[in-house]
């Protein structure tokens, strides 16, 4: 609750779109807002570290009921941490607007294009770096923008159910190969993951859940 309590003030908020919800609210805001995210992820990797020791000793369990109480905060925060979220949206636009997504960066959208407010929120360099990602990756950016219009806040919260869905992969992939809960703790309800996929929405995630969906099922032939 904190973390994403903290991310409405100094999470990786829009430049536009974001409405008044997602909307810097000054320097003294996004201090505070800074230390409240921080006080929350220093408990979280507590909570998770002593939650691991306990279910080494039999005394804990019910790892999906936790995983899911703690990603339920997240849901609604604003992107932690990283700015790449409006990168996707902004590519799966360009694809949209017919632009060469290998050939240029998400400065080539113009005022009053699809994602144009995503891609004022695009940070550093890579406003004007080609996209890095796969055709399908940007079919699924595509898609996004297509449902939501561009809109920033809904396509955030858009692309946040793909990272749940990616998340969801991990789980029958890490619970296929037959390990208990013990792996599940370590590989999927660790903190690096719940706040760089989750609460980031990295697609990273997407590729790792990919990536070990594939090996389980070569596994098992």
């Amino acid at each position: 609750l904190a973390v994403a309590a903290g991310g409405y003030a100094a999470g990786s908020l829009p430049v536009l779109g974001g409405g008044g919800l997602w909307a810097p609210r000054g320097t003294a805001a996004e201090t505070a807002g800074a230390v409240v995210a921080a006080l929350g992820l220093t408990l979280l990797v507590a909570a998770w570290w002593r939650y691991g020791v306990l279910l080494a000793r039999g005394a804990a369990g019910g790892v999906l009921g936790t995983l899911a109480a703690w990603c339920a905060p997240l849901l609604v925060a604003p992107p932690l941490h990283s700015a790449d979220v409006y990168s996707y949206i902004a590519q799966g636009a360009m694809v949209l607007e017919g632009y060469d997504v290998y050939g240029a960066g998400p400065s080539v959208l113009g005022p009053g294009e699809l994602g144009a407010d995503a891609a004022a929120s695009v940070g550093g360099n890579w406003t004007d770096t080609p996209a890095p990602y796969g055709p399908a990756f940007l079919l699924l950016a595509e898609a996004v923008v297509k449902l939501t219009g561009g809109a920033v806040v809904p396509a955030v919260l858009l692309l946040r159910l793909v990272a749940l869905g990616s998340l969801a992969l991990l789980v029958w992939a890490v619970r296929g190969f037959g390990r208990g809960d013990g792996a599940l703790w370590l590989a999927v309800l660790n903190p690096l993951l719940l706040v760089h996929v989750v609460g980031g929405i990295h697609n990273d995630g997407l590729m790792a859940g990919l990536m070990l969906a594939g090996v389980l099922l070569a596994v098992r032939g």
